[in-house]
C-alpha cells in the first residue's frame, strides 16, 4: 500500500507540472485511499503529510474551497509540529483569498507569520518604516544590474520561498482591505532576498518593492527594479512566476515610462503565460488588467464590450469572485457609452447591473480597491454624459493619497476625470472645494507628465486649459486646449482627443468664436464615433444643434485644427 500511495503522489506531482490539476487531485485522493485508515498519521506519517499537502494545494488551484477545507483539517489535526502545517495553512490563505473572505485569509496569514518568526507588517506611517525603506533603497542604488541578477542562491530556500509567497499573498489582501501595510510587506520581501540570496520568488520580491518605490515617487529606481524582476525570471529559471511578475510590473510600475498601449500588450502576454503554466489567478489578473488598460487607452468600445462581457461570463462559470466586479464595470460602462445609460443587452442578466455595482461600492463596502475602481468609472461616466448629480462626495485623489494606495492607470485616469468634473462644477457653482480638487488634479498630472510624456502630457494640458478658462485667461486657455488635442492625437488617445475637442469647442463658443467652435465640435463627434461612443457622439450632436441650429454653414475647417490633423497625416507617412 505504501508503494501505491507513493506512486500516486509522484504521478500527481507530474500532472501538476503539466498544469493538469484535475487529474492531479484525483491521483492524490486515490493515493490517500491506500493509507491505513485511523493509523496512517502514526505509521505512514511522511507519505500522509505529502499526499494531503499536495491535495490541498491542488484543490486550491482548482478553487475547490470545500475540498481545501476537508483535506486541510486532516493536516491541521494530525501534524506533529507547527512547521508541518505551514504548507497547508498557506493553501488555506490562498483559498480564502480566492473566495474573497479577506479578513479570514489575513487572520490565517498572520498566524503563519508568527510560526515563521516574522513580525506583523507595520503601517506606512510607522516612524521606523521610512528609515528601513531608505536603507534598502541605498543598498539597491549601489548595486549594479549584474550584481542583482547574479546574487548567490539562498541556503534557506524552503523557508524563504514560503515566506515570500505568504508576503506576496498578503500584499494582495492589503490592496483590498489595508493598503497602508503594503510598503512593509514589500520591504520585507526585498530584505529576505537581499540578505539570504535569490530563489524562485525573488523576481516577485523585486517587483513588489518596485511598486513601493514608484508609489513613493522614486520612479527611476522603481522602474529599474521592475525591469530587473522581469529579466531575473529567465536568469534563475523561474518562468512559472512570469505571469505574476508581469501582472505587477505592467500595471503598477511600467506605466511610469512605457505607453499604455504597450502595457496592454504585456498583460495579454502575461495572460498567455499564466494559461500555459497553470497560474490561474495571475492569468485572470493579467486579463483583467489587459481589459482595463486597453479600455483606458481608447481601444474600440465595441471590442471592450465584447471581451469584458465574455470574461465576466467566464468568471461566473468558474465561480471566481475575484475580478468579476471589475469586468462587469468595464462592460456596463462600454455599453452605456455605445448605446446609452438605459440600454440592457439580452443574455447578460447574470452580470451585475450598473445600479448594483454602485450599491456594492457604497460606504459600507469593505473592499477599498473596488470602491476606488468604481469611483474612477463614476467620474468618467459623469463627465462624458455631463450628469454630475452622482459624483462621490469624498475626493478620489484625497482617498488615494490618504490610504497610500499604489497607483495604476485606472486610478490616475480617475483623477484626471475628477479634475475635469471639478473645474466644470467650479465654473457652474463658484465652489471653492471644487476648485481645490481641480487644482490638486492638475498638480498631480503636471508632476507625472514630467515622468511620462506619452501617458500624461495630454491630460495635464487639458486640465491646464480648464484652469485657464476658469481663471479668465482666454489666450492661454486657447493654446492649452489646442496643445492638449495635438498631444492626444500624437499619443493615440482618440477618446481624449474627442474630450479635448469638445471642451475647446465649448470654450470657443462661449467667447464668440462660432466658426472655430463648430469645427472643433465636429471633430469631437468624429473622434467619439471612432472610439465607438455613439451615445456620447449623439449627445454632442444634440448640443451642436441646440447651439447653432440646423441652418448653420461652416465656411471652412479652422486653421489650427487643420494644422493638428495635417500633423497626424504627416506622422502616418513617416
Amino acid at each position: 500500500k505504501d508503494m501505491v500511495a507513493a506512486l500516486n503522489l509522484r504521478a500527481g506531482k507530474r500532472s501538476m507540472e503539466l498544469s493538469d490539476f484535475s487529474t492531479a487531485l484525483s491521483l492524490f485522493e486515490h493515493g490517500i485511499t491506500f493509507l491505513e485508515e485511523g493509523t496512517c498519521w502514526t505509521t505512514q506519517y511522511t507519505v500522509s503529510l505529502e499526499l494531503f499537502d499536495a491535495a490541498v494545494e491542488t484543490a486550491c488551484a482548482l478553487n475547490d474551497a470545500v475540498a481545501v477545507r476537508r483535506l486541510s483539517e486532516q493536516v491541521l489535526n494530525n501534524a506533529k509540529c507547527n512547521d508541518d502545517t505551514l504548507n497547508c495553512l498557506y493553501a488555506v490563505v490562498k483559498s480564502l483569498r480566492l473566495a474573497f473572505k479577506l479578513q479570514d485569509s489575513k487572520r490565517v496569514a498572520f498566524t503563519m507569520l508568527e510560526q515563521l518568526g516574522e513580525r506583523i507588517p507595520r503601517p506606512v506611517d510607522d516612524i521606523t518604516l521610512a528609515a528601513n525603506i531608505q536603507e534598502v533603497k541605498l543598498l539597491l542604488q549601489n548595486m549594479s544590474d549584474e550584481s542583482i541578477l547574479n546574487m548567490k542562491e539562498t541556503q534557506t530556500k524552503k523557508r524563504d520561498v514560503l515566506a515570500l509567497n505568504l508576503y506576496h499573498d498578503l500584499n494582495f489582501l492589503f490592496q483590498f482591505i489595508d493598503p497602508k501595510r503594503i510598503a512593509d510587506t514589500s520591504l520585507r520581501m526585498a530584505q529576505i532576498t537581499l540578505s539570504n540570496g535569490s530563489c524562485c520568488m525573488s523576481p516577485l520580491a523585486y517587483a513588489q518593492f518596485a511598486i513601493v518605490l514608484v508609489t513613493m515617487g522614486d520612479t527611476g529606481l522603481g522602474y529599474r527594479l521592475g525591469t530587473l524582476a522581469l529579466r531575473l525570471l529567465d536568469k534563475i529559471n523561474a518562468q512559472r512566476y512570469t505571469s505574476a511578475v508581469i501582472a505587477l510590473v505592467g500595471t503598477l510600475v511600467s506605466w511610469v515610462a512605457e505607453p499604455l498601449q504597450s502595457i496592454a500588450d504585456s498583460h495579454l502576454l502575461g495572460y498567455k503565460y499564466g494559461q500555459r503554466n497553470g497560474d490561474v489567478v495571475s492569468s485572470s489578473l493579467n486579463y483583467q488588467f489587459y481589459l482595463q488598460v486597453s479600455y483606458l487607452s481608447g481601444q474600440s468600445l465595441h471590442t471592450a464590450r465584447m471581451k469584458s462581457r465574455e470574461f465576466a461570463q467566464e468568471l461566473l462559470q468558474r465561480k471566481q469572485i475575484f475580478g468579476f466586479n471589475g469586468a462587469c464595470s468595464i462592460y456596463q460602462q462600454s455599453v452605456a457609452f455605445i448605446e446609452g445609460m438605459d440600454f440592457v443587452e439580452e443574455g447578460t442578466e447574470k452580470l451585475i447591473s450598473w445600479e448594483s455595482l454602485k450599491s456594492r461600492a457604497g460606504p459600507n463596502c469593505a473592499n477599498l480597491d473596488f470602491r476606488l475602481v468604481f469611483a474612477c468609472q463614476l467620474y468618467m461616466r459623469s463627465f462624458l454624459f455631463q450628469q454630475y448629480n452622482q459624483i462621490p462626495q469624498d475626493g478620489l485623489l484625497d482617498r488615494i493619497t490618504a490610504k497610500s494606495v499604489p497607483l495604476r492607470p485606472l486610478f490616475y485616469c480617475g483623477v484626471f476625470y475628477e479634475g475635469l468634473v471639478s473645474f466644470r462644477l467650479a465654473r457652474q457653482t463658484d465652489g471653492k472645494e471644487y476648485r481645490r480638487k481641480g487644482e490638486a488634479a492638475l498638480v498631480f498630472m503636471r508632476n507625472w507628465a514630467k515622468c511620462s510624456k506619452w501617458n500624461f502630457e495630454n491630460k495635464y494640458l487639458l486640465l491646464e486649459a480648464e484652469m485657464m478658462n476658469f481663471s479668465g485667461y482666454h489666450d492661454q486657455a486657447c493654446q492649452f486646449y489646442e496643445d492638449a488635442i495635438r498631444s492626444s492625437n500624437e499619443h493615440k488617445f482618440v477618446h481624449e482627443e474627442a474630450m479635448g475637442s469638445e471642451l475647446a469647442a465649448s470654450f470657443f463658443f462661449e467667447i464668440g468664436l462660432h466658426q472655430k467652435s463648430y469645427s472643433f465640435f465636429l471633430h469631437s463627434v468624429d473622434c467619439y464615433k471612432k472610439w465607438g461612443a455613439l451615445a456620447i457622439a449623439k449627445r454632442v450632436e444634440n448640443d451642436i444643434l441646440c447651439k447653432f441650429g440646423s441652418g448653420f454653414v461652416q465656411e471652412s475647417m479652422d486653421d489650427s485644427l487643420a494644422s493638428i490633423l495635417a500633423q497626424k497625416g504627416s506622422s502616418k507617412r513617416r
